[in-house]
């Protein structure tokens, strides 16, 4: 039956019309890669690789998107290097120097 619902059908029209897609061997003159239209049929287009989509690319978006990323790379890290100058005082709090010898699991004395 042709009106049978097909799932390869489906998911190759999700691809192509939801997700975003560039085509293949373009660049613009800054290496960026060409965004491709949803539905795009006449050239050959594919998925944006989640790894390997270079930080430039994402301006094809507008420039919201690409402050967005920027911002969240930044803030990583922000909290890295935070969590890094932490490191001492949590070894610190944890160990027996700062508990006087006091066993962490014993409530009974308080």
């Amino acid at each position: 039956r042709p009106n049978r619902p097909d799932l390869k059908r489906a998911w190759a029209y999700y691809e192509h019309a939801t997700l975003p897609r560039h085509f293949v061997g373009e660049s613009t003159a800054d290496t960026n890669l060409r965004r491709a239209e949803p539905g795009e049929h006449e050239q050959e287009t594919e998925l944006y690789d989640v790894i390997r989509t270079p930080q430039k690319a994402f301006i094809e978006w507008g420039t919201g998107i690409d402050l967005y990323f920027v911002s969240v790379f930044c803030l990583a890290i922000f909290m890295f290097v935070a969590a890094c100058i932490n490191i001492p005082s949590m070894m610190f709090y944890g160990s027996e120097e700062y508990n006087g010898g006091i066993d962490k699991n014993d409530a009974s004395d308080a």
